[in-house]
C-alpha cells in the first residue's frame, strides 16, 4: 500500500477534462479583465472629456492592433459571462450530474466563441453613422434583439426557478393539482 509519490507533477502530461477547462478559462478571463480595468476606464474617461480626446481615441482604436486587444477582451467577458452563468445554475442545483456538466461547458465554449465572432465581426464593419437611423433595418434589429432579450429572460428564470417561475410569469395562482413552490409567488 505503501506507493512511492512522484516527486513533481508533470502539469504539461495532465489532460484536463472540458469541465476543468471552462473553470481555468473562466478564472484567466476574470484576470484579463480585472488587469484590463485601467485601461477600459481611461478610454471611457478619454470618450467622455472632450470631442478632440474622443476624436483620439477613435484613432487609436482604429489600429488593428487595438482591434485585435479589444476582440480579446470582449472574448474574455463573454467567457466569463458564459462561465458564470454555468456555475449559477451549479450551484442553483440545476446541473446535477456529470453528464450535464460536460454539455453545459460545452454551451459554454460554443456560446462565448460565436458570440465573441458575432460582436467581434460587427465591431470590425467600419460604418460612419450619422443622425438617427430608422430604417426597416434598424427596425427588425431592434425586434429581434428584443425577442432575443425575452426568450433568454425566460430561459434564465426557468433555470433558476423552474416551473414556478411559468406560472408567477403567467399571471395564474397556482396549477391546480399541486402547491407552488415558492411561497412568494403564489398564495394556494
Amino acid at each position: 500500500m505503501n506507493k512511492p509519490r512522484p516527486k513533481h507533477l508533470a502539469l504539461h502530461l495532465i489532460k484536463l477534462p472540458l469541465p476543468g477547462i471552462v473553470s481555468i478559462l473562466h478564472r484567466i478571463s476574470g484576470l484579463l479583465l480585472f488587469v484590463a480595468l485601467p485601461l477600459l476606464l481611461l478610454m471611457l474617461q478619454y470618450s467622455l472629456r472632450s470631442i478632440e480626446t474622443y476624436s483620439q481615441l477613435q484613432e487609436a482604436l482604429a489600429h488593428p492592433l487595438a482591434k485585435l486587444v479589444m476582440i480579446g477582451l470582449l472574448w474574455a467577458f463573454l467567457q466569463h459571462f458564459c462561465a458564470g452563468l454555468r456555475y449559477l445554475a451549479i450551484d442553483l442545483h440545476r446541473v446535477r450530474n456529470l453528464t450535464q456538466a460536460r454539455n453545459s461547458s460545452k454551451v459554454v465554449m460554443a456560446a462565448s466563441i460565436a458570440l465573441t465572432v458575432l460582436i467581434g465581426a460587427k465591431a470590425m464593419v467600419n460604418r460612419v453613422v450619422v443622425g438617427a437611423h430608422y430604417g426597416l433595418r434598424d427596425w427588425l434589429v431592434q425586434r429581434i434583439t428584443a425577442v432575443v432579450m425575452a426568450v433568454c429572460s425566460v430561459a434564465l428564470a426557468v433555470i433558476c426557478c423552474g416551473k414556478d417561475a411559468l406560472i408567477m410569469m403567467s399571471g395564474r395562482d397556482c396549477l391546480p393539482a399541486r402547491r407552488c413552490a415558492h411561497s412568494a409567488c403564489c398564495s394556494c
